[in-house]
């Protein structure tokens, strides 16, 4: 039986090619991750500094958790932060970072395939206009499938912060997808007339 994360972290303190497990396991997911926030070259730099960060501070990690890959995302997450308060260097992240419109991709993520294709102008609207906590949270539980509780510990946040936020964020792009679907429904009317 392999063993656990939480097994492999705490081995790693004494014996730190342990840690490789803990890439092997992790680093595509993190990287899909990160790919999917910015550049692909950007993305490879910060994946690689986010297991740097992560074998550094492998004694911090909560043993509670199942899993470390909350606790990758986590330290994914905050390198992006950092990176978008500070790096006036890298336009190309900068410009990605600020975007409020998703990419088609994120769009995608969403909603099932078939139903983007017909509104993915409107459902890119729907999550541009939400906060970007919001969409965070949405995204996270679309793209990397996690579960409140583990977004709360991607982003620090209680787990009742997250649920919030999925809440209203399903709310506002289900309601601006439905006014949009009636405005098109009116438009459509006046057409045929």
């Amino acid at each position: 039986m392999p063993a656990s994360d939480p097994d492999l972290l705490r081995l790693s303190v004494r014996d730190p090619r342990a840690f490789e497990e803990i890439f092997e396991r992790h680093y595509d997911a993190v990287s899909v991750f990160l790919r999917r926030r910015v550049d692909s070259s950007v993305a490879d730099d910060l994946a690689s500094d986010v297991f740097l960060t992560a074998f550094r501070r492998r004694a911090d990690f909560d043993a509670d958790q199942l899993s470390a890959r909350p606790w990758l995302y986590g330290i994914a997450h905050n390198l992006l932060r950092s990176a978008y308060r500070g790096h006036s260097r890298d336009r190309v992240l900068l410009k990605r970072l600020e975007s409020t419109e998703p990419s088609e991709d994120e769009a995608e993520a969403v909603i099932d395939r078939a139903a983007a294709q017909q509104m993915r102008g409107e459902l890119r609207l729907a999550l541009g206009r939400l906060d970007a906590h919001q969409r965070d949270a949405l995204l996270m539980t679309a793209w990397e499938g996690l579960s409140p509780t583990e977004i709360a510990v991607v982003l620090g946040v209680p787990a009742a912060t997250v649920r919030s936020w999925l809440f209203r964020a399903r709310g506002a792009v289900r309601a601006a997808l439905e006014a949009e679907a009636q405005a098109a429904g009116k438009q459509e009317r006046t057409t045929q007339r």
